[in-house]
């Protein structure tokens, strides 16, 4: 399927574009949605997972697919906006200028017609599973609730808020604020990166007993070859070659699939 998202309206049939996310999922967007509306399309996304997993042709626009796109209604819209609102000016003050401006053209979209707008996000859950995202989808909304920023998924840049604009009445603003707000985000993100990475880099004292065990399973299997080979098969030919056997496979264990497993 891809992993583009978009947020678009619809006036007369006709789909239009407002925003577009590009292997993400905007953080604005998200304050547009509440646990019912997930909670109301978590059956149409399991069933797109399994035709895909079935490997259907086409699997979005298979027959009899319930659309896997969110429908916000004009009135929870309005509601929800107001919620993000409060949430923001609470949580991240820094971000009340940037959310307004962007919440101000939705409803301003969507004067006219009031029927809302769309979310077309089922396609970054291609990076892991239905499970998972909606559980962090879940995890984002009860941060809202909370006025809980760390753990609301905050990004490093204005794209990662709003998306890609679709059109030239919306551009994203240029204030020291913001550009203050966002640098010190970078710097968490590359603190926590660091961290990532410091914790998954193997002791230097771990690494040498890995070595060893795969040198010394090497050793063991040398030696029993030679036993073998000078008395024939015998319980202390086979305990060699088993303990060698044992020593080479954790050590190579170790040493490669739990680092892969880390990363």
């Amino acid at each position: 399927m891809g992993h583009r998202t978009s947020l678009y309206i619809r006036q007369e049939g006709t789909a239009e574009t407002l925003f577009e996310g590009n292997n993400l999922l905007p953080f604005f967007w998200v304050t547009l949605l509440d646990k019912d509306l997930v909670a109301g399309k978590t059956a149409a996304w399991q069933q797109l997972e399994q035709l895909i997993d079935d490997e259907t042709d086409n699997a979005i626009s298979a027959p009899g697919l319930t659309s896997p796109d969110i429908h916000i209604r004009q009135d929870v819209l309005e509601a929800n906006i107001a919620r993000g609102r409060l949430y923001i000016e609470s949580a991240l003050p820094e971000l009340s200028d940037f959310y307004r401006q962007f919440t101000d053209y939705l409803l301003a979209k969507t004067t006219t017609v009031k029927n809302g707008v769309y979310l077309d996000i089922i396609r970054i859950a291609n990076f892991s599973d239905v499970a998972s995202f909606t559980y962090d989808l879940y995890r984002m909304l009860d941060a809202f609730e909370t006025h809980n920023s760390e753990s609301a998924g905050i990004g490093t840049d204005k794209i990662s808020f709003t998306g890609f604009p679709a059109h030239k009445d919306f551009t994203l603003p240029e204030t020291p604020e913001l550009g203050h707000f966002l640098r010190s985000q970078q710097r968490l993100q590359q603190q926590r990166d660091d961290q990532h990475r410091r914790q998954n880099i193997p002791k230097t004292g771990n690494l040498w007993l890995w070595y060893g065990g795969i040198l010394f399973g090497l050793l063991f299997l040398a030696a029993s070859y030679r036993g073998y080979k000078k008395e024939g098969l015998s319980y202390m030919v086979i305990a060699i070659h088993l303990w060698g056997w044992v020593s080479f496979i954790t050590g190579l264990y170790q040493l490669l699939w739990k680092r892969w497993r880390n990363n």
